[in-house]
């Protein structure tokens, strides 16, 4: 006598299918926090790169540290650190590597051949419809450089002559903005509490320079970024250089931390709150 093949009932199939929602419930967030660790760690080593190649440069250089001038404008025979501006439309800027790999648009590219170390894992935000469009997964560059850090055009003039501060931010230095142009005007606060390269919000980003609400001390600056911007806000504690005072626009970095490299070769990661970018066409 033949037996019947045995098989799941439904209940059973159901048991199975609840068990395998639950431990997939209980995966996805340690592989989530997983890829988050490994971006921060990759991010890490990008903004130990670029300071190294800062050091290099400003030890090669008598002491000048990288060109860093507004707008990323070619003045004064020098190029900037980096050139190019990150838009969100169609521009070669947004794609184009030579702005951080030729000598002839970036004064730090015989120190930094990959153009990876310019960008973070963790920004992979483009316009859905006009750059997706063209299938661009990100942009070249999330990195910015603090405006209060390398030179710039010291004579005054329109958009585009690398002077610092812009036009219309003016306002914000009565008494004129101070930059060090050198690593040994780096003393008040020292080179381990100024820093350099950090992350930019891509909503924000456009130039390679970065600039920061004119006040002075750690808690002045925390409490500006937190409440200008509460609906889109990220916490980077910096230290000011002194009476220095540089852009006020958007500074807010991306998840999943954000991150600044200090002169004194060091990186901090600060927790950054969720944002939700504008969405772009």
């Amino acid at each position: 006598m033949k037996h019947p093949k045995a098989g799941f009932t439904l209940i059973e199939l159901l048991v199975v299918i609840a068990i395998i929602a639950v431990l997939a419930a209980m995966l996805l967030p340690a592989l989530n926090s997983a890829k988050q660790r490994a971006q921060a760690a990759q991010c890490m080593s990008n903004k130990k790169q670029l300071e190294l190649a800062c050091f290099t440069y400003t030890d090669e250089n008598n002491d000048a540290l990288p060109f860093n001038p507004d707008q990323s404008a070619t003045t004064l025979g020098t190029p900037p650190w980096v050139s190019g501006l990150m838009t969100w439309d169609k521009s070669s800027d947004n794609t184009n590597t030579a702005n951080l790999t030729d000598s002839k648009l970036s004064c730090l590219a015989a120190y930094t051949p990959q153009p990876q170390i310019y960008w973070c894992p963790a920004d992979i935000y483009i316009s859905p419809y006009t750059q997706g469009g063209l299938g661009w997964e990100h942009r070249v560059r999330s990195v910015a450089m603090d405006a209060a850090v390398g030179g710039g055009n010291p004579v005054s003039g329109g958009p585009g002559s690398g002077y610092k501060p812009a036009g219309n931010l003016a306002s914000f230095y009565p008494g004129g903005m101070f930059y060090a142009t050198t690593a040994s005007q780096l003393r008040s606060p020292g080179p381990s509490e100024s820093w350099v390269f950090t992350d930019e919000h891509p909503d924000s980003i456009d130039d390679g320079i970065l600039y920061i609400p004119p006040c002075s001390g750690q808690k002045a600056v925390t409490e500006y970024l937190l409440n200008c911007r509460p609906a889109c806000t990220m916490v980077l504690t910096v230290y000011l250089l002194p009476t220095v005072m540089r852009k006020f626009i958007n500074g807010w970095i991306p998840e999943p931390a954000a991150r600044a490299f200090y002169s004194s070769q060091h990186l901090e990661i600060r927790a950054a709150s969720t944002w939700s970018p504008t969405t772009r066409i």
